[in-house]
């Protein structure tokens, strides 16, 4: 049965059922209508009997509309945060096992300590120094 007004969707040129049959694609401008873009036209050559074969899990057609999981499996996928469960005692204890903080630790230590002890040998200092100046 020959349908007039079948039309390629590309070049607008008349297209024959018979060709579509053995290949699909438009025999004036070679645009292969195994394509998303063309799902419209594939389903309506469907619909009238024209072609046959058309798969509709193949991804390069239908990609966007199947399912790779099932809704049951989408709801027993665990959507907790782990954040707020996580024990985060090990990353402190990562801290402080790691020898380049503890290094910097140990040389702010050495200068906050600095700063303790030398303050009074600083003040006995000043002393000295005024008790000179005033004789």
């Amino acid at each position: 049965m020959e349908f007039e007004g079948l039309i390629c969707p590309k070049c607008s040129s008349g297209l024959n059922e018979n060709d579509l049959k053995v290949k699909l694609e438009c025999p004036h401008c070679g645009t292969k209508f195994h394509d998303r873009k063309y799902i419209a036209f594939i389903e309506y050559l469907m619909m009238n009997g024209i072609i046959e074969d058309i798969d509709f899990f193949d991804r390069t057609l239908y990609g966007d509309e199947i399912k790779l999981k099932s809704e049951t499996e989408e709801e027993l996928m665990d959507e907790t945060n782990p954040d707020e469960y996580e024990d985060k005692s090990f990353r402190m204890k990562y801290i402080d096992d790691n020898p380049e903080l503890a290094e910097e630790q140990n040389k702010d230590d050495g200068i906050k300590g600095f700063k303790k002890e030398s303050s009074s040998e600083d003040e006995e200092d000043w002393q000295e120094f005024n008790r000179r100046n005033s004789k």
